[in-house]
């Protein structure tokens, strides 16, 4: 049974993977990590289970799920290396311009010295500021 499990968490790697690679919004952090430690569980669990079987007596059945570990690892790794080749190649997407408050909310306050941790207030961030932002090249 932990073979079969191990196969299914394979494949749902390589396809969330597969989802981040075709549908740009769906790579956030969240799902890059969920892809790679659910790479790295994958496996795990298989590689206890060729562990598990590597003493016993040679059957149809240990041949199965020894079939189902390695699809399981070669699943993840695929999803893993899509991840991995998603990141080093990722370009940051351009943000909207926007006018008024609604572009003083979008950008890092923190980064350009006002903010409330910085002891300024969002209203302290005058549009005219913005364009001698040493940051403004990263919108």
């Amino acid at each position: 049974m932990p073979a079969l499990i191990s196969v299914w968490m394979g494949l749902a790697c390589l396809l969330l993977s597969l989802a981040m690679l075709l549908w740009r919004p769906a790579m956030t952090d969240v799902a890059v990590t969920i892809a790679l430690w659910g790479a790295a569980a994958t496996m795990a669990l298989a590689g206890l289970v060729l562990w598990g079987l590597r003493n016993e007596p040679p059957s149809r059945a240990v041949r199965m799920q020894r079939v189902q570990a390695g699809a399981a690892i070669v699943l993840a790794l695929a999803g893993a290396a899509i991840v991995y080749v998603l990141v080093i190649t990722a370009t940051p997407v351009p943000r909207r311009t926007l006018s008024g408050a609604g572009r003083l909310l979008s950008y890092p306050l923190l980064a350009s010295g006002a903010g409330p941790l910085r002891g300024g207030s969002i209203g302290d961030a005058t549009p005219g500021h913005w364009e001698h932002c040493p940051h403004e090249d990263r919108l």
